[in-house]
């Protein structure tokens, strides 16, 4: 249920993210050049999060001996490293 729910949401993250992206992109006013820059890298930052939320699912475990992390990823054309480089 919750890796359903990841993906619905990382997929509306995905599309309000690109849409930021654009209209920041293409309308801004020059006197806030500076903060459009912030607002576009806040964007991509958000693109990059959403897209590694779909594609890789992560869930921790507690062991006696510490928190144990599990990645899962949609079948073997996505390597594990992938989660570690998302995630890590």
């Amino acid at each position: 249920l919750s890796v359903s729910y990841m993906g619905t949401i990382g997929s509306i993250a995905v599309v309000l993210s690109v849409f930021l992206f654009r209209a920041v992109w293409r309308h801004h006013i020059p006197s806030m050049k500076v903060y459009s820059i912030l607002i576009v890298n806040t964007a991509i930052v958000n693109l990059i999060g959403s897209l590694s939320m779909i594609t890789v699912f992560k869930r921790e475990m507690s062991t006696p001996f510490g928190i144990l992390v599990v990645c899962n990823s949609f079948g073997p054309s996505i390597d594990i490293r992938l989660c570690w480089i998302c995630f890590g």
